[in-house]
Order: C-alpha cells, then structure tokens, then sequence
C-alpha cells in the first residue's frame, strides 16, 4: 500500500499539471469501490475547473471552482496516471476517467479494488467522517515532541502500533515505521508510556528525515506503487533495515530478524533496538 511519501509524490506531480485544467467529461467502469460513487458524481463535476491539488494523511484531495472536492485513496493496488485522450479507451481495472481540457486524462486504475474516488462539499472537508479524526500530519509544525508526549501519556500501547495509529499521526505505514524505528534505535515492541523526552525527541527528528528522504527519491517502488507519470519511486534502495532479514546490521553487525507483529512484518536489530 503506498504510504505518506508515495502520496505526497503523487500530489506533488499532479500540482504541475491540473491546476487551471476544467474537468470535460469523466467516464466510470461498473465496478463500485471501496464506497460507492455519490449519486451525479459525473454530472456535477463536469465541467468544473481545477484549483489545486493536496494531501491530507494518505488522501489525495482535488479542489474545484465549484466547491466541491475529489477525494482519492490509492487503496493497495491504486494508481493515477495522465494520458493523452485522443483514442483512449477505458482499460481492464480502469475505474475513473477524468478527460481534462487540455486533451489529456487523468485516470484512476485499481486491479483490486481497495482505494476510493468520491466527492465531497469542499467546506465539509473537516467534517467528513474519514477525516475527523485524523492524528496530525508528521511533517507538520505540529507533529513535535509536545504533542508526542501529551499523546502517549500514560498509554501501554506499543511504539509501532502508536505510530501506525492514524488517530496519532497520518500516513505511517509499516515499511516506515520499521525504518523511522530503526534510525532512532527504539525496539518497536516498546511501550510509548516509557519512552524519555530524549527519546520522542528523537523519534520526531527521525520521522521527519526518513519520510522526507523518501520523499526526495520519489517514494518507494515497491510491487504496485508507481507515479503518475510512469517514474519508479528508488527509496527502496536506500533501506536500511525493511526486507534485510538475517543482513549484517547497519550499525553493528548484528544479524537483522524478522518477525510477525499483529500479521505485520517488522524487522529490527535485537542489540541495536533492545526492548
């Protein structure tokens, strides 16, 4: 499942090109999603103009002259491509169509059908229900030791689960947080509640660098994510302990394990990352 990086790469390749293109016509397969399409999804996004493109956590949200917003999610198998529209033709697991004025077409293609296109009222963005309760976003001001410490105040919830909690923070997936993990030297089995200042200092400055890294190599390419403009994602290379199992660590030498944590792969170094 693409990530925050994986997302904020796409936002940022659509903000390019959309803004100032009118949405002409949008063709839809059968198929519902992960929800189903809202009723006139079609007709009352056609013939709006798009003002800009943003991220919220793992959502992509496409505004428009209207008022009304595009609300994407990738799902695990989502993609968004632009293509020219001349002879374009909806392809197998092609589920959304955008022609845009400009003769190209956005396209939203998902083989399993995970992800979500919807619209909402643009002044309900706050409000909608898969967003009101949203942790804060890790590159944000506000992700800050302050706010750490008052969040896991007294919580018994692991330091991996704490972080994959979207109520917490957004858009930390489990390759991350086996990576920001590792950086910050902190067993993932860790109770939050007995973290140091010192430590959910570290966990802030090791959050941000490592997704900002990913972000500056254009995301993680790893089995279905790909940009939209066909570009490969090369963060995967500079992984230092995600898929290195039974690797010499990178700090000491020690052999990375893997083991299965609420059927999530987590990886780590049992003298690097003590509990």
């Amino acid at each position: 499942m693409p990530e925050l990086p994986e997302v904020e790469t796409v936002v940022c390749g659509l903000k390019k090109i959309l803004p100032g293109k009118k949405i002409i016509k949008i063709l839809r397969s059968h198929h519902n999603l992960r929800i189903p399409y809202p009723k006139n999804f079609s007709e009352e996004l056609t013939g709006a103009n798009i003002l800009e493109v943003t991220r919220l956590a793992k959502y992509i949200i496409i505004h428009t002259d209207l008022q009304k917003s595009i609300i994407i999610h990738l799902g695990m198998s989502g993609r968004l491509s632009l293509q020219d529209t001349t002879n374009l033709s909806m392809q197998k697991h092609d589920h959304a169509i955008f022609h845009l004025s400009d003769n190209k077409s956005l396209i939203y293609n998902d083989p399993r059908r995970f992800g979500l296109v919807t619209m909402i009222k643009t002044t309900d963005i706050e409000k909608y229900n898969l967003f009101k309760n949203l942790g804060v976003d890790p590159l944000s001001d506000q992700f800050n030791t302050q706010y750490l410490e008052a969040k896991i105040h007294n919580k018994n919830t692991s330091l991996k689960d704490f972080l994959m909690n979207s109520r917490n923070v957004v858009g930390i997936g489990n390759i991350y947080v086996n990576e920001i993990l590792y950086s910050a030297k902190l067993s993932p089995l860790k109770t939050v509640k007995t973290l140091t200042s010192k430590e959910i200092e570290l966990i802030v400055i090791c959050t941000k660098k490592i997704l900002n890294d990913a972000i500056n190599s254009g995301g993680s390419s790893l089995k279905d994510y790909i940009a939209p403009d066909g570009v490969l994602g090369n963060f995967q290379n500079s992984f230092k302990l995600y898929n290195k199992e039974n690797q010499k660590c990178f700090y000491c030498n020690e052999l990375i394990v893997k083991n299965y944590y609420h059927q999530r792969a987590t990886y780590f170094c049992p003298n690097c990352q003590q509990d």
